[in-house]
C-alpha cells in the first residue's frame, strides 16, 4: 500500500544499454552504484558516475545510456501522495503540495553527496530487510532526502503562470508521444506529428 516502486537496474554494452525516453507524474530517483552513464532530463544532458543522484521531477522527459562497460543504479519512483494525510499541515502546504504540483523543481543532478548516499542506502537497507516498521523507515528516509533536496538542491520555484505554461507544453507533447506509441510500426512524418 505504499506508492513506491524500487528496483536495481543494470545496463551494459553487451545487452540492454539504455532506457528509452519517457515521463510520468511521479518523482524518480536514480542513484548510481557502478559505472558511468549519460542521463537526459528534458533538454539537459548529465554525465553520471558512482555516487551521483539524478532527480527526475514529475512530468520530465528522461532517458539514459550506459557509456562504460556496465552501469548499475537504484531506481526509486514515488508519488508525493505518500507524504499527504487527511489533515493538511504546514509541511504539506508549504512543501509537499508545491512539489506535487511541479511548482518546486529540484536540480536534476546531485554529485557524490555523502548525505544523499546515507539516506538512499538507509532506504535500500530497510526496503530489502522488510523488518517490522520498515514502511515507516523508508518513508522517513525519503522525507530526510526531500529535506536535503529542499535545502540545497532546488532548481526553481515556479509561479502559477509558469506552472500553467509547463503543463500546457506537457499536454502538447503527451499527444505526440501517444501518437508515436500507437503508430510506431508505421512511417511517421514530422507533418503528422505537428
Amino acid at each position: 500500500n505504499l506508492p513506491i516502486i524500487f528496483h536495481i537496474d543494470h545496463l551494459s554494452n553487451k545487452g540492454k544499454n539504455n532506457f528509452l525516453c519517457h515521463w510520468h507524474e511521479t518523482i524518480e530517483l536514480l542513484f548510481f552504484i557502478k559505472g558511468e552513464a549519460i542521463v537526459r532530463c528534458n533538454s539537459f544532458e548529465y554525465s553520471v558516475k558512482k555516487g551521483d543522484l539524478i532527480v527526475v521531477n514529475s512530468n520530465e522527459l528522461h532517458q539514459g545510456l550506459c557509456v562504460s562497460e556496465s552501469v548499475d543504479y537504484y531506481c526509486i519512483i514515488f508519488d508525493t501522495s505518500l507524504f499527504q494525510s487527511r489533515y493538511v499541515d504546514v509541511c504539506e502546504a508549504k512543501y509537499i503540495n508545491p512539489i506535487s504540483q511541479n511548482r518546486i523543481l529540484f536540480k536534476n543532478k546531485v554529485e557524490n553527496n555523502k548525505e544523499v548516499a546515507k539516506y538512499i542506502n538507509e532506504f535500500v537497507k530497510e526496503y530489502n530487510k522488510k523488518e517490522i516498521g520498515y514502511e515507516m523507515a523508508i518513508k522517513a528516509a525519503l522525507y530526510q532526502l526531500l529535506v536535503l533536496l529542499l535545502r540545497s538542491h532546488v532548481q526553481v520555484v515556479l509561479t502559477s503562470r509558469e506552472y500553467d505554461s509547463r503543463i500546457n507544453n506537457l499536454d502538447r507533447f503527451n499527444s505526440i508521444l501517444e501518437y508515436i506509441d500507437n503508430h510506431y510500426n508505421e512511417k511517421i512524418t514530422i507533418d503528422q506529428l505537428c
